[in-house]
């Protein structure tokens, strides 16, 4: 055994106990190593559980940290693209009118449904923050008014 590997041993066993399971995760079936973490949604269907769609034309994503003060309330609107959203911190109440009201709270992440009429508002008892990441299309708006 070479004198550098002897040296190695420790620092590699060292390493090995810090990553602990997180090392374990790293690695999938194939033997190629990814980055894994904690899943926040798997769906092929927006919050109605219905399947959207993407929309035609050259791919365009759009990220946004939107914060709303308390008892704020967003203006109607239509989503004309998929969009992802995730509640960071507070609580977010969306009306969708004759489907009724959802709440969402920090944590929740969901797909905003498409084409049907909704506004949200800060229903908590501290400013609402939320991530929402549009999968869009150039040329298409991710969202309109009704």
């Amino acid at each position: 055994m070479s004198k550098l590997f002897a040296h190695a041993i420790p620092h590699l066993i060292a390493v090995s106990l810090a990553l602990g399971p997180w090392a374990a995760q790293a690695a999938d079936t194939t033997g190629i190593v990814a980055y894994k973490g904690k899943v926040l949604l798997d769906t092929s269907t927006d919050v109605m559980g219905k399947p959207f769609k993407y929309p035609e034309g050259k791919p365009r994503i759009v990220s946004e940290l939107i914060t709303l003060p308390v008892g704020a309330t967003s203006e109607p609107n239509v989503h004309q693209t998929p969009m992802y959203l995730q509640v960071l911190e507070g609580e977010l109440t969306v009306d969708y009118g004759t489907l009724g009201k959802k709440v969402y709270r920090a944590g929740d992440a969901f797909i905003e449904v498409q084409g049907v009429p909704h506004h949200g508002q800060n229903t908590g008892s501290v400013p609402l923050k939320f991530l929402v990441v549009y999968m869009g299309a150039e040329g298409i708006a991710n969202e309109a008014k009704p």
